[in-house]
């Protein structure tokens, strides 16, 4: 029988069958979903007539549910031998559970819909880093190169939800949300459970465990603290960013176009700071990453206007890149392979919420009191005490198994 497909567009179907290419198209589907929503929720929080306290309010209830729950996704997607399934099923919950939001006009029903949300919502990132990590092992590709269609799908989407949104409304965003992040479920179904790597088991006797590290996972301190303080520096910004754009006269587009500029130099930045890890390691990147991030931000204290804010969300995507990266290498050169989705919900989620739950009620009142524009001195300080006290420690060699 002759073959009716042609060799080229064979050798496509056999690459995108590929775990790793399945994964990036979630990656892209995932974070171009989330361009509907994310960048605009402080906006439909304001037209329902929350304050800057309410809506910093509201978000820590959702950062402390997410600090019980992760660690427990996390231990449960260590173990999983599929763990796309546990993805699936905390992206359906998310997109119903936020579904439920965008009908609500008072404060308090907000607050229960949150925390149900956030039961849910604290299992996908760390979900999604395990099963990235687990389809690159032995690819001779980084966590970046998955992470970067992240990015693209990002930056392609947030421009379009902004000029959709404001031409229609706010609610048309969860819209787009929800048809996007159903489509990411859609694409993991592709994904057999034999083709993923599964995490090796604790170290034995007879069955010694593989590089990374072997034994157990034991935080340090300094990486505690370096990331705690990057979260306090971005809380504010990330939050009331939109907020501070309205008030300078830009709409629902010019944010779009603010978020998608920065998305858009991550898909080198990734791959950048993948090269660099590899290069110099994660912990000089990290340092490296959140140095930058904080002069960046820190310079719109000279300069607030809009085209400044731009400017500046463009060249944060190299920092970001070299942060997000970072971490995650970092995690994963001290992790044994076993508690890798663990430590890595421990950085991600666990710290992230833990500040934020302070940060973002903190922050809407600097916001409601003082004005955004303080909000980037934080970010300067907060990122630059963050590098300084990676800087000032020098973790000890890891300890590696014998093959």
């Amino acid at each position: 029988m002759v073959d009716i497909i042609p060799p080229t567009v064979n050798r496509l179907l056999v690459t995108l069958r590929r775990p790793i290419s399945i994964v990036r198209i979630f990656f892209f589907l995932w974070f171009a979903g989330s361009s509907f929503l994310q960048p605009y929720l402080p906006i439909f929080y304001r037209s329902q007539g929350l304050s800057g306290l309410q809506i910093g309010l509201l978000s820590s209830t959702g950062f402390a549910v997410a600090i019980l729950a992760a660690p427990q996704w996390g231990r449960w997607n260590d173990r999983a031998a599929a763990p796309q399934r546990i993805l699936q099923l905390a992206i359906l919950m998310h997109v119903v559970t936020m579904l439920i939001l965008s009908r609500q006009t008072a404060f308090w029903p907000m607050v229960i819909v949150i925390a149900a949300n956030a039961l849910f919502a604290s299992a996908q990132e760390p979900a999604a880093a395990s099963l990235a990590l687990r389809v690159t092992r032995g690819t001779g590709s980084g966590f970046g190169s998955v992470r970067v269609w992240g990015s693209l799908g990002w930056s392609i989407l947030v421009l379009v939800s902004g000029w959709w949104i404001e031409r229609t409304s706010v609610q048309t965003g969860f819209a787009g949300f929800t048809v996007l992040l159903l489509a990411a479920i859609s694409v993991l179904f592709l994904l057999r459970a034999g083709k993923i790597p599964h995490p090796a088991p604790p170290a034995t006797a007879s069955s010694p465990s593989p590089s990374p590290p072997a034994g157990r996972y034991r935080p340090r301190p300094a990486l505690f603290l370096a990331v705690m303080m990057s979260w306090i520096a971005v809380a504010g910004v990330r939050q009331f960013e939109p907020l501070f754009i309205k008030q300078l006269g830009g709409g629902e587009q010019m944010i779009g176009f603010s978020a998608m500029i920065s998305a858009l130099v991550e898909l080198p930045g990734m791959f950048w700071a993948d090269s660099l890890t590899r290069r110099f390691g994660a912990r000089r990147v990290l340092i490296a990453g959140m140095i930058l991030d904080g002069l960046l931000r820190g310079s719109i204290l000279l300069c607030p206007t809009i085209p400044a804010i731009v400017a500046v969300r463009a060249l944060i995507g190299i920092s970001f890149s070299m942060v997000t990266v970072g971490v995650v290498a970092f995690v994963q050169e001290q992790t044994p392979l076993h508690q890798q989705t663990s430590a890595v919900a421990l950085y991600t989620v666990v710290v992230r919420n833990l500040v934020f739950l302070v940060a973002y009620p903190l922050s809407g009142v600097i916001f409601d009191a003082a004005g955004a524009i303080w909000l980037y001195a934080v970010a300067l300080i907060g990122n630059a005490a963050g590098g300084l006290i990676l800087l000032a420690h020098r973790p000890p060699p890891v300890p590696r198994s014998s093959n």
